[in-house]
């Protein structure tokens, strides 16, 4: 709509401006929904990254975003996640010391999810660099 509108100016303001004295200029308050848009992507910043999750939905994982799929890690946190996995191994030692067993498993669950995230950060940062065009080209001579 709006970009065809702006193509549509540019190339023909006589016809548009025919169209706009014939049906009128629309107002539209747009603010509202804007912010309400843009903090959606503004509570999107976490951590460790950026979660992933559609406009309008909420939390599924209750905001336990190291086990979320929906979690981008920032290859500029690689160190903060490595801090965050070596509090998970002392805890992990505690639980098992105390016999929370459940707690354990909670833990080393988290600890997997953590370590795979550690995976995808390093992926992530990995420099393919510019693709090379060797000369191949087919000719029809």
């Amino acid at each position: 709509g709006g970009s065809l509108a702006l193509w549509a100016g540019a190339r023909f303001p006589g016809e548009v401006s025919a169209v706009v004295t014939y049906y009128g200029t629309q107002d539209m308050d747009l603010s509202t929904a804007t912010a309400e848009f843009l903090g959606h992507f503004a509570q999107r910043k976490l951590e460790l990254g950026t979660c992933g999750r559609a406009y309008g939905t909420g939390c599924q994982h209750e905001h336990a975003c190291i086990r979320c799929p929906m979690l981008r890690p920032d290859p500029a946190q690689h160190d903060r996640l490595r801090t965050i996995i070596d509090s998970l191994e002392e805890r992990i030692a505690e639980a098992t010391d105390h016999g929370w067993l459940g707690e354990v498993v909670g833990l080393r669950t988290s600890r997997a999810a953590a370590e795979q995230k550690l995976t995808q950060m390093r992926r992530t940062a990995t420099n393919l660099g510019m693709p090379i065009f060797l000369n191949h080209v087919n000719r029809i001579e």
